[in-house]
């Protein structure tokens, strides 16, 4: 019984092994696979990722991202060794709209809640700048200093989180505490 069995799952291994995958498939669904094994990427490891939807490209490491009030933008914060930049993107659209140069940055981005503002942690440098959203680009309007650069004053500004609700701009530092509020 024992050979039997092994004999029967060696047959079904074999005949599974032979089968032509697209051959019983619509002309619609081999189509889609085919476009996913174009979208392939395959990794240093040897394995495989078939990206789901679309994808847009982004500067080095993108550390975090907010999505606008209204939903309509979204603005991420790339902080690898390379140039760290800040990039608005049109949601519905799913283009770049805006990607602007930052000396210094961090995890730290908030709207505010009329979306005519971005305000993003200016990393070490212990400032939060501020943007003005206009036609779709980040104009540099200024910053909110929280103390001189690091070393000079440890308030830990890399590690700042920003949110605005409700009208307020509120700054948490390292250890979750309130370092500026407006």
């Amino acid at each position: 019984m024992k050979r039997i069995s092994c004999f029967l799952a060696a047959v079904l291994l074999w005949t599974a092994c032979q089968h032509k995958g697209l051959e019983n498939l619509s002309a619609e669904q081999a189509e889609l696979i085919k476009k996913m094994a174009a979208a392939k990427i395959t990794l240093p490891n040897g394995w495989s990722l078939t990206p789901a939807g679309s994808s847009i490209s982004l500067d080095d490491l993108p550390l975090n991202l907010m999505v606008s009030p209204s939903r309509k933008l979204l603005a991420v914060t790339n902080n690898g060794q390379s140039r760290q930049t800040i990039t608005l993107i049109d949601v519905a659209a799913q283009r770049i709209l805006d990607n602007v140069e930052i000396e210094k940055s961090w995890v730290g981005l908030a709207f505010s809640p009329d979306e005519r503002y971005l305000y993003a942690s200016a990393g070490n440098n212990n400032a939060i700048a501020i943007y003005t959203i206009a036609g779709g680009k980040l104009v540099t309007d200024g910053e909110i200093k929280l103390g001189e650069p690091f070393p000079t004053n440890e308030i830990f500004s890399r590690w700042i989180m920003c949110r605005c609700q409700t009208g307020t701009f509120v700054c948490y530092g390292q250890r979750f505490e309130v370092i500026f509020y407006l």
